[in-house]
């Protein structure tokens, strides 16, 4: 669920931030946003109730979709107690897990781009206006923000590769 709401809040940045929306202009989205950011985790972790697909997970210790015994549906010796279905819930799960980061993730970099573009064009425009008089502490401030920013999507960065790194070997093991 915390994904999903990083995602819009980073849709809703990118928005504002690139293409100068205003909050009526996305306040149109905003509901289907907030709906689809809890019914999405919801649904999935209640099919996983449903298909009783919560089990211990082969990687970590703790409990994901999967089956019980673990393997047992690679085996056809082993019977499955509970969890045969899990596979498809967790790939679920996984996928929407990916896209949120990624949205995110690309939404951040975007904002990054454009504070970094829009802060040089007001340098630049500064520059030509007073010349050298602009003061240091302008140009600090400038640059405190846009670093700022630079941090934000490095962070983000951060987050999006630890979810492929805990996901991807989760996904070779299915």
């Amino acid at each position: 669920m915390t994904s999903m709401f990083n995602a819009y809040l980073s849709l809703s940045f990118m928005f504002t931030v690139r293409y100068d929306w205003r909050e009526y202009q996305f306040s149109n989205y905003e509901k289907p946003c907030y709906i689809f950011a809890v019914i999405l985790p919801l649904s999935i972790g209640i099919s996983g109730l449903i298909l009783e697909a919560y089990n211990p997970s082969r990687l970590a210790h703790i409990c994901y979709f999967n089956d019980y015994p673990q393997d047992c549906s690679d085996y056809p010796d082993v019977d499955c107690i509970r969890g045969e279905k899990g596979d498809v819930v967790g790939w679920v799960g996984i996928a929407c897990l990916m896209v949120a980061a990624l949205v995110g993730f690309f939404g951040t970099i975007s904002v990054y781009i454009t504070v970094r573009s829009k802060t040089r064009k007001a340098n630049r425009r500064s520059l030509e206006l007073q010349g050298p008089r602009l003061s240091d502490s302008i140009r600090r401030d400038r640059l405190r923000k846009e670093q700022a920013v630079a941090m934000q999507a490095v962070l983000y960065s951060f987050g999006v590769s630890k979810l492929f790194h805990l996901a991807i070997p989760g996904l070779c093991n299915q």
